[in-house]
């Protein structure tokens, strides 16, 4: 009876030890998802892969030349068609190994195995391709602001670049090289790969494309920051051939170092003294009204659409040095310039500044003409800074004039900032003059938008967006943005932003808005250092299609 006993206890404990997986293999800087048509690894680049049991509770790294195919009793196999090769090991741990995939390794559908204390992974699919360049980021999840160097500091909100100067951004996969890279690599400018770049919508001249010398599988592309762009959270995009890195930013100067806020409610002085704090507690208020839809249901737009919107993010950070990373906080882009993102389906979207949310009080109020309205707060876990949001009841709420949002308060400083109120006016609807049929995006032509009305104060916002998914349905869904001047009246989406959106089907088409904001309305709280309102009006078609 007792050996029955010990046999019954064995058979417990193995049917519920974690079962060893891979769930994602990605570029190791943009983290890029599967399905997407910048997906892949490149020769020669560092990969994550993701997953359980793959690796020691302690991460191993490597700390030395040469690198070696096992860390921390943990090696990566992959194998393309008749090849296999050994990945050079970076580190190892339980839910995430990072590898480099030699050069050598065949283009095209991959699968990979990673064995750790002599037990393989079941093998995982992913694509091996020529250039899949990504940009690390602060965050070290693929989105926000960009590893980048100024000479030999960081660029940060207090280190901004200024036209003219020379920007070196680190990221991995611009593709396979010769040599050992067992070892630290050789510098060399890769001019064989096309590498294009644009900054703020412009496009800057690449100087540079390479291996650093400090290590393996790490590359830099130095750029000459273009004429007439700046702003604390200036997209970047990078493009080789038809394949564009995820979308990054970077703080900009029009001159000195602190940045040059793209947002008309805070001076350059003023954001140099949010900088300077060494915690930064702001306020970002958005409401906005949808005018008419055209939809499957409605594919004409006569049918009035009212779903209001709005949502409120108070955040705190401490403020690292320079304040690397937070010009997202109170900023917005720089008109002209565009940037997208990606997240899995049915899953949260990756935050590009996570930093925490504070409290308000339970509910934001909001007064108009027509009534009022309470904004819930949604705080969650996953989600710290969207503190409030929610689709406002209806009838119609947003339907012009003057509007009020008033906060209780948080119930001590600790917990959050004080009471406040802050008023603004929607501006005028927008007319989207684009035909009634539904708009086709091609990729490599770019996207023209055409608009009258609106505040001539504020700004546009177009949103283009699109999902994939793979036959076990699990899809990616990329956004697309680009702010343009309301005066304008017309803005043409670049290719390089285009290039990122997933194809569209018959039962996932093509999600185009066009917002009209006015100009935002600053506010103040005890507690918070810089708070901002805006309203708008939104035009939406959701049948449209991408090739």
């Amino acid at each position: 009876m007792r050996f029955l006993a010990t046999v019954i206890t064995l058979t417990v404990t193995i049917a519920l030890a974690p079962a060893q997986t891979i769930t994602a293999i990605t570029n190791a800087a943009s983290y890029l998802q599967p399905t997407l048509p910048n997906e892949g690894v490149a020769q020669g680049a560092m990969f994550v892969i993701k997953g359980t049991r793959l690796g020691p509770g302690t991460f191993a790294v490597a700390t030395t030349f040469p690198l070696s195919t096992t860390i921390g009793d943990a090696s990566v196999r992959v194998t393309v068609g008749a090849t296999t090769v050994n990945a050079l090991m970076y580190y190892a741990g339980d839910t995430q190994v990072a590898a480099i995939l030699p050069s050598s390794t065949p283009l095209g559908d991959a699968t990979a195995v990673v064995t750790y204390g002599g037990r393989p992974t079941p093998s995982f699919r992913f694509k091996v391709v020529r250039n899949a360049f990504g940009v690390f980021t602060v965050p070290q999840s693929g989105l926000g602001d960009a590893i980048a160097t100024l000479g030999n500091g960081f660029v940060s909100p207090l280190n901004a670049a200024n036209a003219g100067d020379i920007v070196a951004f680190w990221g991995t996969g611009l593709g396979a090289v010769t040599g050992n890279e067992a070892n630290a690599a050789t510098q060399t400018d890769l001019t064989n790969v096309p590498v294009e770049a644009f900054v703020g919508g412009r496009p800057a001249e690449v100087l540079f494309r390479g291996r650093n010398g400090c290590c393996s599988a790490v590359d830099n592309v130095y750029i000459k920051i273009p004429e007439g762009v700046a702003g604390c959270v200036t997209p970047v995009i990078f493009k080789i051939g038809n394949i564009v890195s995820n979308s990054v930013s970077i703080p900009l100067a029009s001159s000195g170092r602190a940045c040059t806020p793209a947002n008309p409610a805070v001076s350059a002085s003023r954001a140099a003294e949010l900088f300077a704090k060494p915690t930064l507690t702001t306020g970002r208020l958005r409401m906005w009204g949808i005018n008419g839809a055209r939809t499957p249901a409605n594919p004409d737009g006569t049918t009035p659409t009212q779903v209001d919107q709005a949502f409120a993010k108070i955040s705190r950070a401490t403020v690292p040095p320079g304040a690397l990373g937070l010009g997202g906080l109170f900023d917005i882009r720089p008109m002209g310039s565009c940037w997208f993102s990606s997240y899995a389906v049915n899953a949260l979207p990756v935050l590009e500044i996570p930093v925490p949310g504070v409290s308000a009080g339970s509910t934001l109020t909001a007064l108009g003409p027509g009534g009022q309205r309470t904004i819930g707060n949604r705080t969650g876990p996953g989600d710290p800074s969207v503190t409030y949001a929610g689709t406002l009841a209806r009838p119609a709420f947003m339907t012009g004039g003057s509007f009020t949002i008033t906060a209780p308060g948080a119930a001590s400083a600790a917990a959050g900032v004080g009471a406040f109120s802050v008023t603004a006016n929607q501006p005028p609807p927008l007319v989207w003059t684009h035909p009634l049929a539904a708009p086709v995006v091609v990729r490599e032509q770019g996207f023209t938008v055409n608009w009258t009305g609106g505040d001539p104060n504020g700004w546009v916002e177009i949103s283009i967006n699109s999902q994939s998914k793979r036959e076990t349905d699990n899809g990616v869904v990329v956004d697309v943005f680009c702010n343009a001047r309301t005066s304008a009246g017309t803005f043409t989406v670049p290719p390089a932003a285009l290039l990122a959106l997933p194809p569209t089907s018959a039962d996932l088409p093509l999600y185009v808005s066009v917002k009209a904001f006015s100009a935002p309305a600053p506010f103040q709280a005890a507690g918070m250092d810089f708070g901002v309102m805006t309203l708008g009006n939104e035009n939406f078609i959701y049948n449209g299609t991408i090739r």
